[in-house]
């Protein structure tokens, strides 16, 4: 179990066996405890206004943006799967938590959903802020960039199509001497 997933997360999402009302996991409070709990930045919303935010899709995020993120290795050992940089990623979770703590860590670097494309979360993966693991997203034509862009927007993703596959005169000209 990681060190955030404790005592009080456990309270919050009616899990620890004494608490029978869960908090909602995208309302401002939940958030807010979430993102102090896990080390991320401080989550700014409004405690006083509607309790539960319209945030992304959380079923579009588990089906079609983790994966994508995945395949670009940010959950790799080398990379946030060991917490690089201060963001702690786990990818595959246990099913009592399936994707809330990569959902709710990526929304933290999100500072203001109506410019989504200023974000920390945006601006590190296209290494346009410093990123110690280069850049991860971003070019012409990048479906999972654009998948992570609109998604964090509120629109519809789609599941990227797979690299064309190189031809056998690819490979020999790659291995000539």
């Amino acid at each position: 179990r990681q060190p955030y997933v404790g005592a009080v997360v456990l309270a919050a999402m009616a899990k620890d066996g004494k608490h029978q009302k869960a908090q909602v996991p995208n309302s401002c409070a939940f958030r807010r405890l979430y993102a102090f709990l896990s080390d991320s930045p401080e989550v700014t919303c409004d405690l006083a206004a509607e309790p539960v935010a319209t945030l992304p899709d959380i079923v579009a995020f588990r089906q079609v943006v983790q994966p994508g993120i995945a395949k670009r290795g940010c959950y790799e050992i080398s990379c946030h799967g060991s917490g690089s940089g201060g963001m702690q990623l786990n990818g595959v979770v246990e099913a009592q938590f399936a994707g809330w703590h990569d959902y709710l860590v990526l929304l933290a670097r999100v500072e203001d959903r109506a410019q989504v494309e200023k974000s920390t979360l945006l601006q590190t993966a296209r290494n346009k802020e410093p990123h110690g693991g280069g850049q991860r997203l971003g070019g012409a034509g990048d479906c999972i960039d654009q998948n992570l862009a609109k998604w964090l927007q509120g629109k519809p993703v789609q599941t990227c199509p797979a690299p064309p596959q190189p031809s056998g005169s690819d490979r020999r000209s790659s291995t000539r001497p």
